[in-house]
């Protein structure tokens, strides 16, 4: 008997122990919920069904300028301003339905009129497995918006700056070119009329001035189709890869027929692109591959395959070949390997590529060795939005 009852009263003991533990883990830890909920820098809040504040920590009081009191019974319209109370409460609907974790912007109006944008994460609350409130955690983001304000501005504002630049260039294009072209046609007539009245120093001499005279005009082409390279999208359409590699080569058919090059063009893909800036694109390629060929005869292979969802296109030669050490710089403008007397040229075209090949979502590449011809790769979407 005695025994029955002291192990009842050791049952007890232990029981009346373990409440107590427990108490005590449960004070520490609501103890610590609210140091949290406390100091937390974000707005902590939640509000029941009816849309009313039943709780608020210090952070949500010095963001709205309310006290707690003002806040706890009040309807959310007390700091949502009208614009976006009707969204707040189809996302408030939207939770108890679903009650799945939510997160949107939204804003609020302070005590003092100050509008603050937010950014809410929200979750239910349940007692009993039943949900019987939201919680939600604000963030101001005035910071972020601020920035993303100014970085708005900062584009729109290189947009501006590029359009000018464009249009700057066509002007000067224009009005450059008028003049050029005077000093070209009177140099040829000085050359083809009165070229017996100059000595061989002077013939020598309108030489370099009509050629001088056509290099600039060529710069100011290249110039011009260089900022044409637009930034801002333009609708895409359904472009045939090997007709745009046909328009190209007609257009460097007198180049083609004097260098006798061979042009060995596989099978292409038709893609969603801008057709004048691949144009461009192959014909400054192409081009090149014939500019610096070999003392044998040019062959050019242009070819594609497919890598996931993009195509990899590659222009081969067997031309005079780059140095590894210049593979990087060779798509900056103006940055020539070779001099005029070897090679004419303005240093603009590769820089031309690797713009439009930019513009069109891809990159741009060489593979080369000196005397052992180049590769050139530039990787195109499979498909771009029209």
């Amino acid at each position: 008997m005695g025994t029955d009852r002291g192990e009842r009263e050791h049952e007890s003991s232990s029981s009346n122990a373990a409440f107590t533990e427990l108490v005590e883990s449960l004070r520490v830890s609501e103890a610590r919920y609210r140091e949290l909920f406390e100091n937390a820098n974000d707005l902590v809040f939640t509000v029941d069904f009816e849309g009313r504040f039943t709780s608020a920590n210090r952070a949500a009081e010095e963001t709205t300028g309310f006290s707690r009191d003002e806040l706890i019974g009040a309807d959310i319209s007390v700091i949502v301003p009208p614009q976006h109370l009707e969204t707040v409460r189809e996302m408030m609907r939207r939770k108890i339905e679903t009650h799945e974790r939510t997160r949107y912007e939204t804003g609020i109006v302070a005590k003092d009129g100050r509008y603050v944008p937010i950014e809410v994460h929200s979750r239910l609350i349940y007692e009993n497995d039943e949900p019987v409130a939201i919680q939600g955690i604000a963030r101001d983001i005035s910071d972020r918006k601020l920035a993303e304000a100014q970085l708005r501005n900062t584009v729109d504002e290189l947009e501006r700056s590029n359009q000018e630049l464009q249009q700057f260039a066509v002007a000067a294009s224009h009005d450059m070119h008028a003049p050029l072209r005077r000093i070209v046609d009177f140099g040829a007539l000085v050359q083809a009329r009165k070229a017996s009245l100059l000595d061989d120093e002077g013939r020598e001499w309108l030489d370099y001035i009509v050629s001088c005279a056509m290099q600039m005009q060529q710069l100011i082409d290249d110039l011009l189709a260089h900022s044409r390279v637009s930034a801002s999208s333009k609708p895409a359409e359904r472009v045939d890869c090997a007709s745009v590699v046909r328009n190209a080569m007609s257009n460097l058919a007198d180049a083609i027929q004097e260098s006798d090059a061979e042009l060995r063009i596989e099978q292409l893909p038709i893609i969603m692109a801008d057709r004048v800036e691949l144009v461009r694109l192959f014909q400054n390629l192409i081009g090149n591959a014939i500019k610096y060929r070999s003392d044998i005869q040019p062959l050019i292979e242009v070819s594609s395959v497919r890598h996931g969802d993009v195509w990899h296109f590659c222009v081969k030669d067997n031309g005079i070949g780059i140095a590894p050490e210049h593979h990087e710089w060779i798509f900056e403008a103006f940055r020539r390997l070779h001099s005029d007397e070897e090679y004419a040229g303005t240093g603009i075209g590769l820089a031309t590529c690797k713009k439009v090949v930019e513009r069109l979502g891809g990159r741009i590449w060489v593979e080369s060795e000196l005397a052992q011809g180049s590769k050139f790769f530039f990787t195109l979407p499979i498909s771009r939005r029209p």
